[in-house]
């Protein structure tokens, strides 16, 4: 699958996994939101978010470098925004490996505006001990029963879908299955502009 044209907002992108993840995106084309806490060169970690980004254009992709503590919802936010401003996009795709020692229930994603969880979406397939990869899909022009039709339930006394998306501070992957000796990993987590 070419990733020609699509947008990825990569957290920890100076170095690493997340920018080996767009340096391999960028050879396809893509559009890659650098985002990251190191503005200036650290005395021990190699690169910066602009480093990277000059290295991900460099490797044929466009980049947006921005500084961003994925902790601070204000700054989510603002780089949600300034993403969608350079390179549009209509809706969101989130991807992620996920494994468990547990088979669990489900992988529920849910979607947090003004502190509250409002709607959520149970994943399939579920976490195995192999790791596995997840999606879901959320489009800003969705209403209600558009987005109860993609798997997305709401909360009781949600937002409605619209209001929820205008005011998103974070998105939570946990799973269902909570016990003391129940463990669940993710990695690779990429939030993309491609939605079909």
């Amino acid at each position: 699958m070419s990733l020609s044209g699509k947008t990825l907002l990569i957290t920890g992108a100076s170095r690493g996994i997340g920018l080996a993840i767009g340096l391999r995106a960028a050879a396809d084309g893509a559009n890659v939101v650098v985002t990251g806490k190191t503005v200036e060169p650290h005395p021990k970690l190699p690169g910066t978010i602009h480093t990277a980004a000059a290295a991900i254009e460099a490797a044929g992709g466009q980049a947006l470098a921005i500084a961003m503590d994925v902790r601070e919802e204000p700054q989510v936010k603002a780089a949600v925004k300034a993403a969608v401003e350079r390179f549009g996009g209509d809706g969101a795709k989130l991807s992620f490996q996920q494994r468990a020692a547990k088979p669990a229930s489900a992988t529920r994603v849910e979607i947090f505006a003004k502190d509250i969880a409002q709607w959520s979406h149970e994943q399939a397939p579920r976490a195995t001990p192999e790791w596995s990869e997840a999606t879901v899909v959320l489009r800003w022009d969705w209403s209600d029963d558009e987005a109860r039709a993609a798997g997305w339930r709401p909360a009781v006394n949600a937002f409605s879908w619209r209001e929820t998306v205008r005011n998103v501070g974070r998105l939570v992957i946990a799973p269902l299955v909570h016990a003391e000796d129940y463990s669940f990993d993710i990695d690779e987590v990429v939030l993309s502009t491609d939605v079909d």
